[in-house]
């Protein structure tokens, strides 16, 4: 059977920052073009673009595997990643719930140096 193991992993990123996606493609355009860049990496869980403008510049790729988000990453430091002519910018994205959770730890864990004047 084997269940829904794995969650132990969730603090690896999973998730892609592409930047420098060509401007004035269409949302469809663009995600059908990220995921025949990415397919090879392994199974993607989705593409997220944001829908606020019309000239999309960036999108992430979230896979199912923290393991193929890294080969990604790695396969375009070997070999950069183009569209359309344009050198793409590949790189993990940060988990940012964790990164959050760790800083408000940070802030509430010093109790000094509050009322300093």
């Amino acid at each position: 059977g084997g269940g829904m193991g794995g969650y132990g992993q969730s603090d690896e990123p999973r998730s892609v920052y592409v930047g420098g996606l060509p401007a004035g493609g269409s949302e469809s355009s663009a995600e059908a073009s990220l995921r025949s860049l990415f397919q090879g990496f392994g199974e993607i869980e989705r593409i997220g673009l944001p829908s606020t403008t019309n000239t999309i510049k960036f999108g992430f790729v979230h896979f199912c595997s923290p393991h193929s988000a890294h080969s990604a990453v790695q396969a375009h430091e070997q070999q950069p990643f183009c569209l359309d002519g344009m050198r793409l910018q590949v790189e993990l994205a940060r988990n940012p719930n964790k990164r959050k959770r760790q800083f408000d730890q940070g802030a509430m864990g010093g109790y000094g140096g509050r009322g300093g004047y």
